[in-house]
Formats: structure tokens, sequence, C-alpha cells
């Protein structure tokens, strides 16, 4: 797996210094969909910057904001008064655009317009239904708008031009409608984002010497009262069929299968951004093995 070091060294979490002797990693779900990891992390590199995370993981790979003993600050305090972010290394999972349909936020008219994948899917099921929206082009205008209000009107609702939570009810009611969150959109690029993910835990875990069981989501950490209330990954995995046990199952196969990266860091002291540059190089693994088992 591909592992791009670019520290966010404007971040006020990265300028604290602080570092934490690795006992878990904790799984975070970004909740902004469409925003891979690269510009997250840009997002991420200023001073105003209240959050961070170690790396931010999408189809195509991580990208790492912290050094992954640096104590980041991406769970908050749990009810227990403790906090995740004095014992685990962390990552964001980054979502794609159909994820913007479990989410169902209100869609209203105002400037500037809001824009996605849910606009789009908006527009395509009110042209199904026979109001015009004029082109699906993911922005709810004036025309987007009106066509919604003549389907409100149309179907007994508050014809206020705005899709809310009544409004959604009844667009996704349709079997065939197209507003309904289908887990074949994403499957291509979640299958892609938790093989990386799991990749990524499998050796931070060999690394720091942590067991696949203390790999959590945010949700299992509020509940175990070391974060704060939040449900990722939750909405998302059994959208796709899968829950962490599974997620931990292959962390522990990833762990199983290949250990060479934790012994070459140890056997030649190497820094861990040396240990990311060998892995991204195309040929890494077998030279990781290589070097791993040379007399």
């Amino acid at each position: 797996m591909n592992i791009r070091v670019d520290y966010v060294t404007n971040n006020p979490c990265y300028q604290s210094g602080r570092t934490i002797t690795p006992a878990g990693v904790m799984v975070h779900s970004t909740a902004t969909p469409g925003i891979m990891a690269k510009p997250f992390r840009d997002r991420w590199d200023k001073t105003e910057t209240q959050v961070c995370v170690h790396a931010f993981v999408d189809d195509a790979g991580a990208v790492q904001l912290l050094p992954w003993k640096h104590r980041a600050w991406h769970c908050g305090t749990g009810t227990s008064g403790k906090s995740a972010n004095n014992t685990h290394i962390s990552m964001e999972l980054c979502e794609p655009d159909p994820l913007w349909l479990i989410y169902r936020r209100t869609l209203t008219l105002r400037s500037p317009q809001m824009s996605g994948f849910d606009v789009t899917r908006l527009q395509l099921e009110l042209t199904r239904q026979g109001c015009d929206p004029g082109l699906p082009d993911g922005s709810f205008g004036p025309k987007t708008a009106a066509a919604l209000t003549e389907y409100q009107s149309a179907n007994a609702l508050e014809a206020d031009g705005s899709c809310g939570p009544k409004t959604w009810a009844a667009l996704d009611a349709p079997a065939e409608s197209l507003t309904r969150f289908d887990p074949a959109l994403t499957a291509d690029y979640f299958g892609k984002v938790y093989d990386n993910a799991a990749a990524l835990c499998a050796m931070l875990c060999t690394l720091y010497g942590i067991p696949a069981g203390e790999v959590i989501s945010h949700a299992e950490g509020y509940a175990l009262g070391i974060a704060s209330n939040h449900g990722d990954v939750g909405h998302w995995f059994p959208l796709q069929g899968v829950t962490m046990d599974d997620f931990r199952r292959l962390v522990r196969k990833k762990m199983e299968e290949s250990d060479f990266a934790g012994q070459v860091q140890k056997r030649f002291g190497l820094a861990e951004e040396t240990i990311n540059y060998l892995r991204a190089y195309e040929y890494g693994d077998a030279l990781l093995e290589k070097l791993a088992t040379a007399e």
C-alpha cells in the first residue's frame, strides 16, 4: 500500500509535539463524502484547525499527517474521563460521493447553491417522476426547487421546495427510486479503502506490538468510555456487508501473512519514514522480504 508522508506542520496538534506509547488503533470515517486523502490533509494543514488524525486513507493509499507516535486530536474524551488520544494511533477513511445518500441532509435553495451526489440523484428522480429540474448538474438551483415544489404538491407534502426527511421518505418509496442508497454504487471503492485501511492497521500493529483486537472504531471507543459520542464506522461498514469484527480478522490475517516491514525496522533501526518510503516503492514488499530474510 502506498503511504505518502506529508505532515501538517501548520496544524497546532503537530506543533504541540506531544507523544504517546501506541496501545491501539482507532478507525474513523470522515462523514464528508467526495473529499479524498490529499485534499483533506490540505484542509487540516492550517493554524486554526483544532483536530488531527495520523492518516487519511482512500482507495489509492494513505496520507500520513503526523508521526505515528505523535499524540493526535481525533476522538475527544469519553464518559470515563479518559481519551484514546493518549493511547491510540488514528486514521480517517475517506468516503465516496454516493454516501451523501445515507446522510439525508436537507436540501434547500440558498447561496451558494448546495451541490453533490444527492442533489444529482434528486434531480434524476424528479425527472423520472415527471417533474423537470433541468439538467442533472448536481446543483440545487431555482429550477430544481420549482420541480421539487411541483412534486411535493402532487404527493400531499408541504410544498416548500426543500427536501427534508418527509420528502426524502416519499422519494425513496418506489422500488425503482433513484434516491435510495445502493451499496453497489460504492462497492468497488469500499473494497479498496477497506483493504488499504486493514493493511495500514496491520503495519502499525506489527511495528508497535499492538494486538489486532485493539483495533477499534470511534463508535467502539465511545462504548469503552474513551472517545466522544460518534457512530463511525458503524454507519458505513454494515451497508457494505461487513463489521468491525470482520475488519479485525482481515488485519490479523495481514499481520500473519507478512511481518517483513516490522522485522526490517527492528533489524536495521530504520525510521518509520524510511519504512513508509520502502513500502510505497513499486517493488517495496519484495525488497522488505529480502531485507528481513537476508542472512
